[in-house]
């Protein structure tokens, strides 16, 4: 009897903090490897973790003269679900060998605010030229 008491106990308190927490994002892939001139889309999953449907608006954070192709800003989640969010980007002919980071981030406007992001590693690889 005591076991199951404190069996409850504990999910009832990780529950809470997941509640407190109010959102959550994951992403399958934390490390990416990819050629300039090429264009990737980075997948992510934001979860709802509150007993209410929110409103969110997500943002990101690229490299310098990186371009978004597509990634919706505004969405809503209903209580307890997720949903996953594609940001497609371009990387330029021009960028340096060298590792870069992509952050996607999303908050609802709700008191107190909540907000999570998550971090991509981006590995560009060195094409060899040829000059002729």
């Amino acid at each position: 009897m005591m076991s199951v008491f404190l069996c409850s106990y504990f999910l009832r308190a990780a529950n809470t903090a997941f509640e407190e927490k109010g959102v959550q994002i994951e992403t399958p892939s934390s490390r990416i490897e990819i050629e300039p001139r090429q264009s990737i889309t980075l997948v992510f999953q934001v979860s709802n973790l509150t007993s209410q449907s929110r409103d969110f608006i997500s943002s990101f954070s690229l490299p310098q003269g990186w371009k978004v192709l597509a990634g919706e800003r505004a969405f809503s989640l209903e209580p307890q679900s997720s949903a996953i969010r594609l940001l497609s980007i371009f990387v330029p002919p021009n960028t340096a060998a060298g590792d870069y980071q992509v952050e996607y981030a999303v908050q609802a406007n709700d008191q107190p605010p909540l907000e999570d992001r998550a971090k991509v590693d981006i590995h560009v690889l060195l094409v060899p030229r040829i000059a002729v």
